[in-house]
């Protein structure tokens, strides 16, 4: 979109190590981005690693590529699948997520065919504890794959903050464009959820309950809130709660272990993945939401929350200080401390969570999903637009009339 009211016709590569059939974060926003950038009247590929599993289908086409066993060492690999697929689609812009390792290979591949490059940081690896640091490479890769983009979407303060301490002086262009949800689709299922009746109600047992949805994984620190609910039995019992840890990943098997050796079962329960209406069900059911995660680019359950109107309490990363503590709809515990965790989880129980609500719904407003497209896509053309002898996208301006 330009200022003169011209809207071009990109050909815009999505490149990105994860998609689906994994469901997190990343990949609900490369969705998003590739049916409404379509909808915008652009071409959408999504360049993506192949995951386990059947893909299902989607209104845009998905290339998969096979990752290398190292690319760690070898990332220039991934130049490969980029090129096989330019050829075929000849595109005006690669939007790739993350630099490592694919923002690294998408800019060798701006060097090859001319065609820019906007990289977009989802967290990963721009946190500080990012495993993937003790290998070979990886930071040097990280650093030249974010510095060499042409421009760099930012969803966060905090990782544009991280992105100016990983990278060398003069940086690209950085903007910081939110995360967003689509409003109208979620309060229709607000109103669908008063007549649903999920299956687990019986694991609930007519309690009140916390709700704590992500995926079960060791940056998400589930095992601090099973030991901070363990040692706040008493209060738990008192009020009749129960606490629900909603989603899977590798730490789930772990996570029950510690909740059959601490014998809170019949306080924590673990719904596994839960979608559509059990989703929105329990956003608009529970007392107040859960985060306990260590890391976060920016956490789409936290906008899902505050769009419900639901208060919540969050680990002290930079995230949450960004969109909980900012706009107070809820509450910060210092990461790591289970004390911490405790004091702050009673804190909760007994606070004025019908205020908190109200500002969240009045916040909520800032992070719809069509500020998020406008953003990528007027950074998108930015790119194009600069882009040296590049008279193709000229030639397919459309007039908005």
């Amino acid at each position: 979109m330009t200022e003169r009211g011209v809207r071009l016709h990109m050909k815009i590569c999505l490149f990105t190590p994860n998609f689906y059939p994994e469901v997190g974060g990343a990949e609900r926003d490369v969705d998003l981005l590739a049916i409404e950038l379509g909808k915008r009247g652009h071409e959408v590929v999504v360049l993506a690693g192949k995951s386990k599993g059947e893909m299902p289908e989607f209104s845009y086409e998905v290339i998969q590529y096979l990752r290398p066993p190292k690319q760690n060492m070898w990332p220039e690999v991934l130049v490969w699948p980029l090129l096989k697929a330019h050829r075929r689609h000849r595109f005006d812009v690669v939007l790739s997520f993350y630099a490592y390792p694919n923002g690294y290979a998408a800019n060798l591949f701006r060097r090859l065919s001319g065609v820019p490059v906007l990289t977009t940081p989802r967290g990963g690896d721009l946190y500080p504890n990012y495993h993937g640091l003790k290998k070979m490479r990886v930071s040097g890769v990280i650093k030249r794959g974010y510095e060499g983009a042409d421009a760099i979407v930012s969803i966060s303060d905090w990782l544009t903050g991280r992105l100016h301490e990983v990278m060398d002086k003069p940086w690209p262009r950085i903007e910081t464009v939110y995360n967003g949800i689509d409003l109208d689709e979620l309060d229709r299922m607000r109103e669908l959820v008063k007549e649903h009746e999920p299956e687990f109600l019986e694991e609930i047992g007519g309690r009140k309950f916390i709700l704590h949805l992500a995926r079960v994984a060791a940056v998400k620190r589930p095992e601090l809130a099973v030991r901070g609910v363990s040692k706040m039995r008493e209060m738990f019992e008192k009020e009749g709660l129960v606490y629900l840890m909603v989603g899977d990943g590798g730490a789930f098997e772990s996570t029950k272990r510690l909740i059959d050796e601490l014998g809170v079962g019949d306080l924590v329960k673990m719904l596994g993945t839960r979608v559509g209406l059990d989703k929105a069900w329990l956003y608009e059911n529970a007392e107040f939401f859960v985060s306990t995660s260590r890391e976060e680019g920016f956490g789409n359950v936290t906008i899902e929350a505050m769009s419900h109107g639901l208060p919540m309490l969050g680990s002290r990363i930079g995230p949450h200080e960004e969109l909980i503590e900012r706009y107070g709809w809820g509450r910060i515990f210092e990461s790591g401390s289970v004390d911490d965790f405790c004091e702050k989880l009673g804190e909760m129980c007994y606070a004025d969570l019908d205020a908190m609500s109200e500002i969240a719904m009045s916040t909520r407003e800032q992070f719809v999903f069509e500020k998020m497209v406008d953003g990528y896509e007027q950074v998108l053309f930015d790119v194009v637009e600069g882009a040296k002898g590049n008279r193709s996208v000229e030639r397919r301006a459309l007039e908005i009339k």
